[in-house]
């Protein structure tokens, strides 16, 4: 991309990052890395420039609501807590995390995870896990059913009264 105005680059950069926000909601860390990676291939600006263009689409979005970090972890965690796969809040953690979105917000939105609600996700991962286990060797079904249910980030005291739940009902 060569000879281009700012003012060129900043709508082309705009309408990419727009199509790349229109499918899914975006955390505001993803939609700086795809502002980056488009940008990092624009030659003709300096990188004051190229700071100003991203600025600016930053701006936009926020002022048009398209990325605020609050409702996209919000709205993940709700997904999460209705999806028929489990997920435990240590995963939802993770992956918010991964995404960029501040330790404050993460706590904020996953506050409506109660030991309740984490105490039925692994019990429904369990469930799962339990249909395929080999009842043989009980001792070694209890060990795959713990070890899984680490796997899945549940939390000790919720794995071993799912795990002595499971075994108690058998």
């Amino acid at each position: 991309m060569k000879n281009q105005d700012p003012k060129y680059v900043f709508e082309k950069a705009y309408n990419r990052v727009l199509n790349f926000v229109a499918y899914q909601q975006r955390s505001e860390h993803e939609v700086i890395g795809r502002i980056n990676r488009y940008l990092s291939k624009v030659t003709s600006l300096s990188i004051d420039q190229k700071q100003e263009v991203k600025d600016k689409i930053l701006a936009e979005f926020k002022d048009q609501k398209l990325i605020n970090d609050d409702n996209f972890a919000k709205m993940y965690v709700s997904q999460k807590m209705q999806s028929p796969k489990p997920a435990s809040k240590l995963i939802i953690e993770r992956f918010l995390y991964k995404k960029g979105i501040p330790k404050d917000i993460i706590k904020e939105a996953t506050s409506v995870i109660s030991s309740e609600n984490e105490f039925d996700e692994a019990m429904k991962a369990a469930d799962k896990k339990f249909r395929n286990l080999k009842l043989n060797d009980l001792r070694k079904a209890k060990q795959k059913l713990t070890a899984y249910l680490f796997s899945k980030g549940f939390q000790p005291s919720t794995v071993y009264s799912v795990v002595d739940t499971k075994f108690k009902v058998q």
